[in-house]
């Protein structure tokens, strides 16, 4: 994602997002080799038999398929991220606007920030010496705190020099203090159906099912059980220890796949639904029958928040508009200080609502918490 400031004076600070020619570049790059290893192996290869096959298949597709990743990634960014963040100190809100024919745009009035942060993100990565020894890379995101726990990653940086220095330059030369005048009311998404009938509103939608969903799914199975052919075909593995190794990432495997292929089962035949009346928020999902598989509710008087977060950093939070009580977002906050705690409250009851919307880009999201949050508050 990263943005860079572009523009910075007394009246505004602008920051644009930065190019993905160098990511498209790569992926398309990596495809194109592994795309020539596969057609090599396909024709001066005469072993067809198993695992040997696997690679000749999965070798080519895999390059073919990052070829197209990489060709599509500069589309995907336009559709899935804000081209521009502007921060006005005359009109006292932040504009976040999505590049296309038909510009979209929403607001953050500065009255609903909290502050400006920093975030440490580590990576970690094998190296492929014999030795096998594990790097660690900070990354280091400046972000925009609102006081309903929204947050809005801004940049991102190598070192933390950098990254204290933006940080300190947004403190310095946003006015938090200066008071929102844009007036205009809340924009709803228009992807959204939504009915209005004597005080009461229902809001329905479906999220589909992603093509590459399936794809990366197949692509998936067929690495796993290329490399777990291979495993067993080396003796060392086959020992008591190598087996148990070899259980638990069966274990592991099974266990994701699982998970993945459930959430996309539920999206292709789950029917979700917000009803607002004049003084509660449901949350509904139903077969496409029609028939009630969950439903939750909270009154309007125990809602503290209704927030969306931004960030491109990966299990940072979900992407969803979550609906939280004073309880459930203190909760929330609890895991920061202290991440294990939300592990052992996996499968505990909450009071958490989240909208997921696979249709709707962040500045449509961000449209339908200021919508949902005005409406509450009428």
């Amino acid at each position: 994602m990263p943005y860079t400031i572009t523009d910075s004076d007394a009246h505004q600070v602008v920051l644009k997002r930065a190019s993905s020619s160098f990511s498209s570049f790569m992926f398309i790059f990596v495809g194109s080799v592994f795309l020539l290893i596969g057609i090599g192996l396909n024709l001066w290869m005469e072993n067809n038999e198993f695992p040997a096959l696997i690679f000749k298949i999965l070798a080519p597709t895999m390059g073919l398929f990052a070829i197209i990743t990489g060709i599509n990634i500069p589309r995907y960014e336009r559709k899935t991220t804000p081209e521009l963040i502007a921060f006005d100190n005359k009109k006292g809100t932040v504009e976040i606007r999505m590049s296309g024919v038909e510009e979209q745009k929403a607001y953050i009035p500065y009255d609903e920030i909290k502050k400006f942060d920093l975030y440490v993100e580590s990576r970690s990565s094998s190296s492929s010496s014999s030795r096998g020894t594990r790097t660690t890379t900070y990354f280091y995101h400046v972000y925009l705190l609102k006081k309903d726990g929204g947050e809005w990653f801004l940049t991102e940086s190598n070192s933390r020099e950098k990254a204290e220095e933006i940080l300190q330059k947004l403190q310095r030369e946003i006015h938090l203090h200066t008071p929102c005048s844009v007036k205009d009311n809340p924009m709803f998404p228009d992807k959204l159906e939504k009915d209005e009938f004597t005080g009461k509103t229902t809001i329905r939608w479906q999220n589909k099912v992603s093509f590459f969903a399936p794809v990366f799914i197949l692509l998936f199975i067929v690495a796993f059980i290329s490399i777990l052919s291979t495993v067993f075909n080396n003796s060392f593995f086959l020992d008591s220890f190598g087996m148990v190794v070899i259980g638990f990432i069966l274990i592991v495997f099974i266990f994701v796949l699982f998970m993945v292929i459930k959430k996309l089962i539920k999206d292709a035949t789950t029917i979700y639904c917000v009803l607002l009346d004049r003084t509660k928020l449901e949350y509904q999902e139903l077969t496409k029958s029609g028939n009630l598989r969950t439903t939750k509710a909270i009154d309007f008087k125990d809602i503290y928040s209704i927030a969306f977060s931004f960030s491109p950093v990966k299990d940072y939070g979900s992407r969803a508009i979550r609906v939280l009580t004073k309880k459930e977002f203190d909760r929330i906050n609890s895991y920061k200080e202290n991440p294990l705690q939300s592990l052992k409250d996996l499968f505990k009851h909450n009071d958490i609502i989240e909208l997921n919307f696979t249709a709707l880009n962040p500045v449509e999201y961000l449209q339908l918490e200021n919508w949902l949050d005005k409406r509450v508050k009428l």
